[in-house]
């Protein structure tokens, strides 16, 4: 895979995962969500605020990986983080 297409693969994920300051979706009681981390359906009233985990844990797991990925597109050369 090239250089870019990782680079603008990694950018897309990283958007998708950042929602805009102004969305404020308010699930209505109907809604049926799906766990982005482990799948489960469910309630979105009975989810997260974001109504895209249904609890903590799948966040911390989620935010887990992105970071494991994260550091091996560092250590493979196709992003430069410099602190």
């Amino acid at each position: 895979m090239r250089k870019h297409t990782v680079i603008n693969s990694l950018a897309r994920v990283l958007q998708y995962l950042s929602p805009e300051p102004g969305d404020k979706h308010q699930p209505n009681k109907d809604e049926i969500s799906q766990c982005e981390n482990c799948g489960e359906y469910g309630f979105a009233t009975d989810y997260l605020k974001t109504g895209r985990f249904c609890s903590q844990t799948c966040v911390s797991a989620f935010d887990g990986r992105l970071v494991m990925i994260f550091n091996i597109f560092v250590k493979q050369g196709f992003l430069n983080v410099e602190c």
